[in-house]
């Protein structure tokens, strides 16, 4: 992963996205970033979790104004509550875009400034997004640079402990670098764990982890440790070890499919993301 020194946070000015903000700003003091609040405009999400600012129908300039009031209403007495920002202040700058939010977050992640997209995850849980997908689901999948998915009611703290999930495409030496380089930044410990099936009679592709070769493709200055672990459910055991191992960040790698392989076949990133997690996600993406 390339050093992150501009973290991009959309917001719908939703409780959700202020969330994500607020967690934005713990790790952009810790990593010395810049924070880029993005709001676009035609930007559609469920009545219920919007704030009074009615985003769908709001001017360009008006959009500017309630970028600067977001940005302001989540300042100060959180910061100075929480223990923020004691030593670094952080620059914060806003953008407006234009369109869909999905297409205009995703082409965004293409840009050379955008090194970093902290997106809250809501509604994940709900039938229609079961069905239909959501924002912040589909620009994980989607985008071009890393994405850390911020679920409800999870507030920064310093991150010690990165869960990594393991299958056959995300221990290749490009992943493995992507990941140690964040968590040496961090200096946080890498849990690389593999799940194995139990129930499975036949040996795929993502059964088969080699732990020995790790060892060649790790910083040496990396702490790290590795496991595996059976059962027949995928997404039930990650998340039982994350509670167990009081992880702090769970690490998936997104494999880019066809449109017709997105359709029917789901990864364990949208399992994880539809099931009832505490923890930040971030996604990897190996083209």
């Amino acid at each position: 992963m390339k050093n992150i020194k501009n973290i991009v946070v959309p917001t719908d000015f939703s409780v959700t996205s202020r969330n994500a903000f607020g967690y934005s700003k713990g790790l952009a003091s810790v990593l010395d970033a810049t924070i880029t609040v993005v709001h676009v405009k035609e930007y559609l999400m469920p009545s219920y979790d919007l704030a009074s600012v009615n985003v769908t129908q709001i001017t360009e300039s008006e959009a500017n104004q309630a970028l600067q009031n977001f940005i302001n209403d989540e300042a100060s007495e959180k910061e100075i509550m929480n223990n923020y920002f004691t030593s670094h202040k952080t620059q914060i700058k806003t953008q407006i875009l234009d369109g869909s939010a999905d297409s205009s977050l995703i082409e965004l992640s293409d840009d050379s400034d955008t090194d970093l997209i902290v997106i809250g995850a809501t509604g994940l849980q709900d039938f229609i997004a079961r069905m239909t997908g959501t924002t912040s689901l589909n620009v994980a999948k989607g985008a071009h640079c890393p994405v850390l998915l911020i679920p409800e009611n999870t507030h920064w703290q310093p991150i010690k402990k990165i869960m990594y999930a393991c299958n056959y495409f995300s221990l290749s030496p490009t992943m493995v670098k992507e990941i140690n380089d964040f968590a040496l930044t961090l200096k946080a410990t890498i849990h690389f764990v593999h799940v194995a099936d139990v129930d499975s009679d036949v040996l795929n592709e993502d059964e088969d982890i080699n732990w020995s070769e790790l060892f060649f493709m790790t910083d040496p200055n990396l702490r790290f440790e590795t496991h595996s672990i059976y059962g027949s459910n995928k997404v039930i055991e990650l998340k039982k070890y994350a509670l167990r191992n009081q992880i702090d960040l769970m690490a998936f790698v997104s494999r880019k499919r066809s449109f017709w392989e997105n359709l029917f076949t789901k990864s364990v990133i949208q399992e994880m993301a539809f099931a009832d997690i505490s923890k930040p996600m971030l996604v990897l993406h190996n083209s």
